[in-house]
């Protein structure tokens, strides 16, 4: 079977309209009960420690996961059978959400022992390593232009992460990740 590339060309308005879809991640130490299975559904209280980010969500939660790994994306793809046998391939899992029907949704993660094991014992210079070769360490070919601006959000938001998970680990409770997504006009809409 082959696949041919189609072009299409819109017309100058085809923008009208245009919707983006904008997220926001917080994660959050989670305290585990006897049965294990509260979690507030609204988010974490004032005295829980937290971090919270624009654009933080599932996708990002699993190429961290991927990387620590060592996997690269392609291998993902190639064996996702044999990598969902038995456990979240993504070191993560959802566990709760709302409807996609309304312009603003959620859902509810927790990552995995695993994940939390492995985020927690990240030193500084493997966070750092990971922040600024991210996309080699996916198994990208073309990697995009980025700026120390980027990367360094890309090395604190791994560091708060490794930071929660520790705490998480320590305290043997859970990690969790409400992303919070809203639909809005585009710029170039309006």
């Amino acid at each position: 079977m082959s696949f041919a590339l189609v072009t299409v060309r819109l017309p100058v308005n085809h923008m009208r309209g245009a919707r983006q879809i904008v997220c926001y991640g917080t994660v959050w130490v989670c305290p585990s009960d006897a049965s294990g299975e509260i979690i507030p559904q609204r988010g974490p209280n004032a005295l829980t420690p937290t971090f919270s980010t624009p654009g933080l969500d599932s996708s990002f939660i699993s190429n961290c996961y991927w990387i620590i790994q060592g996997t690269t994306f392609g291998a993902v793809v190639t064996n996702w059978d044999q990598l969902t046998e038995g456990a979240p391939a993504s070191g993560i899992r959802r566990i709760a959400g709302s409807s996609h029907r309304s312009s603003r949704t959620y859902h509810l993660y927790e990552f995995t022992s695993e994940l939390c094991q492995r985020l927690a014992t990240l030193s500084a210079e493997r966070i750092d390593a990971i922040a600024r070769t991210w996309y080699a360490l996916r198994g990208v070919s073309s990697q995009p232009g980025e700026t120390a601006a980027q990367i360094q959000h890309r090395a604190d938001v791994i560091s708060q992460l490794a930071v929660l998970a520790s705490d998480a680990v320590s305290r043997d409770a859970r990690l969790i990740l409400r992303v919070d997504y809203r639909t809005r006009r585009s710029a170039a809409a309006a």
